[in-house]
């Protein structure tokens, strides 16, 4: 029973950023391609994790990026309430703020920790 009640109050958790988010991109009238893809990843994001999530625990290889994905999840938001405000200008070679070095070798490091984990067999 304790299961359902967090389960339930994550997903109304969850619910209400992306409604909140949603709200301030569609009220906003001049839409930069930042704030384009910044939305795209806030709402792509959890529906791929449920994807790789569906059909049980995926391998650590795949979890731990995915996982990772997460926190710039979270930090997605604030970046999209700069880029709306007008507070941030884009600069090339990144993706939500983040720049993409970041991303590829995050995302390799993830993976291999991954891998390294599942093959030693402590995951």
């Amino acid at each position: 029973m304790r299961g359902v009640i967090l389960t339930t109050l994550l997903t109304l958790l969850f619910l209400f950023w992306l409604a909140a988010e949603l709200y301030d991109f569609l009220k906003t009238k001049n839409k930069s391609t930042e704030a384009k893809r910044t939305v795209a990843y806030i709402f792509g994001y959890p529906l791929l994790t449920a994807y790789v999530v569906s059909h049980g625990l995926p391998p650590a290889a795949i979890l731990f990026p995915v996982a990772l994905g997460g926190v710039a999840w979270l930090l997605a938001g604030m970046h999209l309430r700069k880029v709306l405000e007008g507070e941030y200008q884009p600069t090339p070679g990144t993706f939500i703020g983040i720049p993409i070095k970041y991303w590829f070798f995050g995302g390799l490091g993830a993976f291999l920790l991954g891998a390294f984990l599942q093959y030693v067999g402590l995951f």
